[in-house]
């Protein structure tokens, strides 16, 4: 087994987003046809299913960490403004639309941070 991996903080409109799991979903939308089997086939079993990949790959984060509590109002009015921002993860800039977002007030501990959680989709504005 090999050591843990640090997990490199984020950005999310400019607020910084120090990371404690971040997880990168791909979902691919599939159709599926299964024929039908006449009745004087059934000896032979059901048909195989044919399954159509049209390629339509939608990109999906999740991300659970903190962030200081001066950042809460920023991040909130850049949710609130809509559309896409920039979330910078891994090296990597992606164009994102934020789907849902928590942000949880605990009690104090030694920082001023708040826990946060937000799942985004990929994509460009239209």
């Amino acid at each position: 087994m090999t050591a843990s991996e640090d997990i490199p903080n984020a950005t999310l409109a400019g607020v910084t987003i120090y990371t404690a799991e971040v997880e990168k979903i791909y979902s691919k939308k599939l159709t599926s046809v299964t024929p039908p089997q006449s009745t004087a086939n059934w000896d032979s079993g059901p048909k195989n299913t044919k399954i159509i990949d049209l390629l339509i790959i939608e990109i999906r984060f999740t991300v659970t960490g903190f962030i200081n509590d001066g950042d809460q109002s920023t991040l909130e009015d850049a949710v609130e403004a809509g559309g896409v921002m920039d979330f910078v993860w891994d090296g990597n800039t992606y164009s994102v639309n934020i789907e849902k977002i928590s942000i949880k007030k605990k009690a104090k501990n030694e920082n001023s941070e708040k826990e946060i959680m937000f799942t985004a989709l990929t994509g460009v504005n239209i």
